[in-house]
């Protein structure tokens, strides 16, 4: 089933043991999330990999999308980009205490190429909140680029 809201497509997809939720786009005043139909599941997977920004009315959209799944077992996120961790970090009530990361992006920096991107990391690759380590193909290790407590601190908030 297909959701769309001006500038933001979700689709909604059983796989017989999660209910998924793909979003793509921009998350704002026009994500009529009461619209989504949220059927009881035992996991919900968010993945997010598309969203490309989130703003003021679409964070409080979001939070009262979330707290309609307070009955559900486990709300998994899948592919955070990085506009979300910000939200993650700072606001009260982006997440639900029944949440779980999956795998989000973070930044890294690689000096050779004089290159900023985007890597994807799964929950385990991050030990005392330390950054994984990638390489370039250079076989230079890239320099995460944010401040690593900062970065991660949404890991603490909520189950990963």
């Amino acid at each position: 089933m297909e959701y769309n809201f001006e500038e933001l497509l979700v689709v909604k997809e059983n796989d017989g043991e999660s209910t998924i939720f793909h979003f793509s786009g921009v998350i704002n005043e026009e994500f009529l999330q009461q619209q989504i139909e949220i059927p009881i599941s035992p996991n919900i997977v968010l993945d997010l990999d598309k969203v490309k920004l989130i703003n003021s009315c679409g964070i409080r959209e979001w939070i009262r999308f979330i707290q309609r799944m307070d009955q559900q077992e486990k709300i998994i996120y899948r592919q955070i980009p990085k506009v979300f961790i910000n939200q993650m970090n700072i606001v009260k009530g982006f997440v639900t205490k029944n949440s779980l990361v999956e795998s989000f992006y973070a930044p890294y920096f690689d000096e050779d190429n004089d290159l900023e991107m985007d890597k994807l990391i799964f929950t385990d690759q991050v030990v005392d909140s330390q950054a994984p380590v990638f390489m370039n193909e250079q076989g230079n290790e890239l320099e995460f680029d944010a401040f690593e407590s900062t970065y991660f601190k949404f890991l603490k908030e909520i189950g990963s």
